[in-house]
């Protein structure tokens, strides 16, 4: 195809909503100035996956403000999750070499001025629909136990 008619059917649209991937990235335009919102909610199982979820970056007037610290993440210990014991979520045998965590988008709204994105973070709090070794462990009155 025409490389210049792609572009501009690409920038027709100020937000794109990858919601089966969980990335949504929304622009004010397209500008060097332009603010630009991305979020990643995650599980994207098949690619750049990591234990963090529910990032975001957000950059306007040519420069980022808010960036996502990490990269390629094996364990979610360095990322922004729950922590119990200094301990995240390790890696499950079944995960091969990366820490998968499963989640959807709860809501997305695109509108004229605004968009809205949330992303469901159950998984961070409960063991809803996850196997046995991606459980955190920890110790609670001399025992162990798992969150």
């Amino acid at each position: 195809g025409d490389f210049q008619t792609q572009n501009e059917d690409s920038r027709s649209s100020l937000t794109f909503a990858g919601l089966d991937r969980g990335l949504i990235v929304t622009n004010s335009d397209y500008s060097e100035d332009a603010l630009e919102l991305q979020v990643h909610i995650r599980q994207d199982m098949g690619g750049h996956t990591m234990g963090d979820r529910n990032g975001f970056i957000l950059s306007g007037l040519g420069r980022t403000w808010v960036r996502l610290p990490t990269g390629y993440l094996y364990d979610t210990e360095w990322a922004s999750t729950i922590l119990v014991d200094d301990k995240g979520v390790k890696t499950a045998p079944l995960d091969g070499t990366k820490a998968r965590q499963p989640s959807k988008v709860a809501h997305f709204q695109d509108e004229a001025l605004a968009t809205f994105v949330t992303g469901d973070a159950t998984y961070a709090t409960t063991l809803s629909g996850i196997g046995e070794e991606s459980c955190l462990e920890w110790t609670l009155n001399g025992r162990d136990s798992r969150l």
